[in-house]
């Protein structure tokens, strides 16, 4: 698994609870929203005769056509891969998650705000 997420121990008791204090979308929301992202990417690399279905496997050359990054997500990539090492393979991998995040969002291109997400989960 390339992602790590810090997460703090939820208490006994708000994992009872059927309203968990904190928790803003309910499990049938977030599966919409992930279904809908399956869909747009599908169509994406369709239509750009991508051979993949999903972000997760764009080929490298590929990469910079499905993802459209900002010149700023590019820019905080590049900062990325210069101050914390990432290697080409786990700037690729970042490039895919970013693209991932964006399409949740239903954003249209990959943002600063997402590529730094997509970064902190390198971290």
């Amino acid at each position: 698994m390339d992602l790590h997420v810090a997460v703090q121990p939820v208490p006994w008791r708000e994992l009872q609870s059927p309203n968990i204090p904190g928790i803003e979308e309910g499990s049938v929301a977030v599966r919409r929203r992930v279904e809908r992202a399956r869909v747009v990417q599908t169509e994406r690399l369709e239509q750009l005769g991508v051979e993949a279905r999903i972000n997760a496997t764009v080929p490298v050359e590929a990469l910079d056509a499905v993802v459209l990054a900002s010149p700023d997500a590019r820019d905080l990539l590049g900062r990325a891969v210069d101050r914390i090492g990432l290697s080409a393979r786990a700037a690729h991998r970042t490039m895919r998650v970013a693209r991932t995040i964006a399409d949740l969002a239903g954003e249209h291109r990959v943002g600063e705000t997402q590529m730094a997400e997509a970064i902190g989960f390198r971290s």
